[in-house]
């Protein structure tokens, strides 16, 4: 909202507040007005404007020359820019902290927007009033020299900052060239497991040894670059907690699954015979049921969920969140539609409906590595689900 007109001055306690800021200005010793004496703040805030905004009210505004600064007394604020329909958050400032008060030594238009994240009170300074005022000359330019010297060392900074960023995306760029390298190889592999479907009882014994061996691969990749394994999720952090939340939050998934089968039962009479618990359903091709087979084929599964989880998240998501632009959200969940795109698309030799079942958990998994930022959490929830679906239920006998 833009509420130019709805920013009004509060009339009541201005004093309690001068007297609650100055003693808060006075601890901070590297404010922007923490180097000004007592009579000069006590001056200053006598002079200024108390006003109290709604949330949301934006009351800087981008491109606007206005001759004003702030001083935060209560609530938050965030500072942003517009780059076409696109909206950036630059900071996000709190309670003793001043806002717009680059007006003092640049009285060009904004280069940025601020506007309230909750309820918030401010002080209001009028530059214009000040430099019309002799009173205020010792001051001006004892604010001025601090701006200064703090956009000079934001300067040095921001240049810090922005080749860190550069060679975080340059590193992500190589590592993801790596690993479409190796996705790319395994795409060309699936003929060879389209081939094994006649000759094995179960052809995700190729899939997983081929992406077992592309996982021994890519951790070598991992290892070489600069940043730690944490940041690509092996992180023990929370442990208990991303456990208990991955055992929880997979229960009510499994019991959809169990659901949908029987809907789908119950609804299409071609599939009436079909039971509701079919262990045997990884059995393809008429291959007699072994149970010697079947724990293997868990056992294999129990290696393969984390291995996969390490490539589709660890990997492909951490990369992407880190290479994409734009709003925190909308990264976050490009990031993760991209990333389950290719882990899709890694089943499509089972079966387009099974590629298209992996597609939907995998956004969940991906919503809980984002949120725990460890694979410790999405592993358990990939195995359970997966073994529910796969070894108990029989999903794939429907789709």
């Amino acid at each position: 909202m833009d509420e130019r007109d709805e920013i009004e001055p509060s009339i009541f306690n201005k004093y309690v507040y001068h007297l609650k800021v100055w003693l808060m200005i006075t601890q901070l010793q590297h404010h922007i007005l923490g180097e000004l004496t007592e009579s000069q703040l006590m001056h200053l805030f006598e002079s200024a404007e108390l006003i109290e905004l709604k949330a949301n009210t934006k009351f800087i505004h981008e491109g606007d020359k206005e001759p004003f600064f702030y001083y935060i007394i209560e609530g938050a604020v965030s500072i942003f820019i517009h780059s076409g329909k696109q909206q950036y958050v630059l900071a996000t400032l709190l309670k003793g902290e001043t806002v717009g008060e680059i007006a003092l030594i640049d009285e060009g238009p904004r280069s940025a927007s601020v506007k309230t994240l909750k309820d918030t009170k401010l002080y209001k300074f009028d530059i214009n009033k000040l430099k019309s005022e002799p009173e205020f000359s010792n001051t001006l330019a004892t604010l001025t020299k601090i701006i200064s010297n703090q956009l000079s060392n934001r300067l040095r900074y921001t240049n810090a900052a922005t080749v860190a960023a550069l060679e975080k995306k340059y590193i992500m760029s190589i590592f993801s060239i790596r690993m479409l390298i190796l996705l790319s190889v395994y795409a060309l592999s699936l003929n060879l497991i389209v081939i094994s479907k006649h000759y094995l009882p179960n052809a995700n014994f190729i899939s997983v040894s081929m992406i077992l061996v592309y996982v021994v691969v890519l951790f070598s990749i991992v290892r070489q670059s600069s940043y730690p394994l944490s940041f690509y999720g092996f992180n023990k952090e929370n442990l208990f907690k991303n456990c208990s939340e991955a055992i929880l939050y997979s229960i009510p998934i499994m019991g959809l699954i169990l659901l949908l089968k029987w809907w789908l039962i119950v609804s299409i009479p071609s599939l009436h015979h079909l039971a509701l618990f079919d262990p045997s359903a990884i059995f393809q091709h008429g291959v007699t049921f072994s149970l010697k087979i079947y724990l293997i084929s868990i056992l294999l599964y129990s290696v393969f969920t984390p291995a996969q989880e390490f490539v589709v998240r660890g990997c492909i998501q951490t990369s992407l969140q880190h290479l994409l632009d734009g709003p925190h959200a909308q990264v976050k969940w490009k990031a993760i539609f991209i990333s389950n795109l290719i882990f899709a698309s890694a089943h499509s030799h089972l079966s387009m409906g099974f590629a298209l079942s992996t597609f939907i958990p995998g956004i969940f998994w991906g919503w809980l590595f984002y949120r725990q930022k460890s694979l410790i959490g999405v592993s358990i929830s990939h195995f359970l689900i997966g073994v529910w679906a796969v070894f108990f239920v029989g999903i794939q006998s429907i789709i």
